[in-house]
């Protein structure tokens, strides 16, 4: 079962991948709109400005209807280009949201396949540990020993402490590390 839990675990990461590509492709096509809207605001505004230079000498006579028209049809290809940029950056801005969302749910996935896999590992270690005769006997021995002694102020717990020392934090992040590099835990 815990195969499963580390392919889900995979599976979501590698989509987790995805979705920050997905999102970093989105977020730059929206600052090139930006910038290209920009550019073509300006220069919007720099052939309005000869396109009302270009009707008074079209008024006057010194420039003909044609000229006139191919003025007004540069405005016309700047403003469906600006249009078509600012549609690009609206649906590229729209996504964003629902990649966020996503993230989050692969975010959550990713923790509960790993939770599932470390607890199915887990449980085999400390069945094979309490599944283990030989051991449980040499414990028990021990304890029947130091009970026997007269020592009946501690536990079995305590008196288990007393032989299995606590880990200091920097093993117990060592073992971690290892742990998860030796699984393929890791994210990234």
């Amino acid at each position: 079962m815990s195969e499963n839990y580390l392919e889900n675990f995979k599976l979501a990461v590698s989509r987790h991948e995805e979705l920050k590509n997905q999102k970093a492709i989105a977020e730059e096509t929206v600052r090139d709109c930006d910038s290209k809207i920009g550019f073509l605001e300006l220069e919007i505004s720099q052939a309005k400005r000869n396109l009302a230079a270009d009707e008074k000498r079209n008024f006057r006579g010194d420039l003909s209807d044609e000229s006139l028209a191919k003025s007004k049809l540069v405005i016309e290809k700047l403003i469906d280009e600006l249009e078509q940029f600012e549609k690009r950056k609206k649906i590229a801005q729209s996504v964003i949201p629902d990649i966020d969302r996503e993230s989050i749910q692969i975010g959550q996935a990713i923790n509960s396949a790993r939770f599932h896999y470390c607890q199915d590992i887990r449980s085999g270690i400390t069945e094979s540990l309490s599944g283990d005769k030989s051991l449980q006997k040499k414990l028990l021995n021990a304890y029947a020993a130091m009970v026997s002694g007269g020592n009946f102020n501690g536990d079995w717990r305590s008196f288990l402490a007393g032989i299995f020392r606590e880990p200091g934090q920097p093993e117990i992040i060592e073992a971690a590390d290892a742990f998860r590099k030796a699984h393929g835990l890791e994210e990234g």
